[in-house]
């Protein structure tokens, strides 16, 4: 069983009323009975987090951008941060970037990190103005 279904499945578990002298664990539960109650959130916290956008390597940007889903334009898109604040427009520049777009941008895999880099999702504004830019 993976992290994620044995997770759901002790959230589940511990979601339900119980009823009798064991109030807080489940015969069901797929975690130690001694320390469900700390790891079935502390997995449930890693998985959320694991899911927020985050800043793609440029190796990763690259596998993303040559990986192809069955056709090279069946790319996974990635939201496109530009350093350059008159990149910003989305009505100019679309942020979401497919495959022939990603390519294009990683022509020039020095630029990569100065000018311009990929997350997984939508960053929040606070999210952006965290990156650290090279040069």
């Amino acid at each position: 069983m993976d992290k994620l279904q044995k997770t759901i499945k002790g959230l589940r578990c511990h979601s339900e009323p119980k009823f009798g002298p064991d109030e807080y664990f489940c015969e069901t539960c797929p975690y130690d009975e001694a320390t469900c109650g700390l790891d079935v959130p502390n997995d449930a916290l890693s998985l959320l987090k694991a899911q927020e956008p985050k800043v793609l390597t440029l190796e990763e940007a690259a596998q993303n951008a040559y990986n192809y889903y069955g056709t090279p334009d069946s790319v996974k898109p990635v939201f496109v941060q530009f350093r350059d604040e008159t990149y910003s427009d989305e009505a100019l520049t679309p942020s979401w970037r497919g495959g022939v777009n990603q390519r294009a941008l990683l022509k020039e895999p020095n630029r990569y990190g100065m000018d311009f880099v990929f997350w997984t999702d939508r960053p929040s504004a606070e999210q952006m103005k965290g990156v650290e830019w090279d040069g």
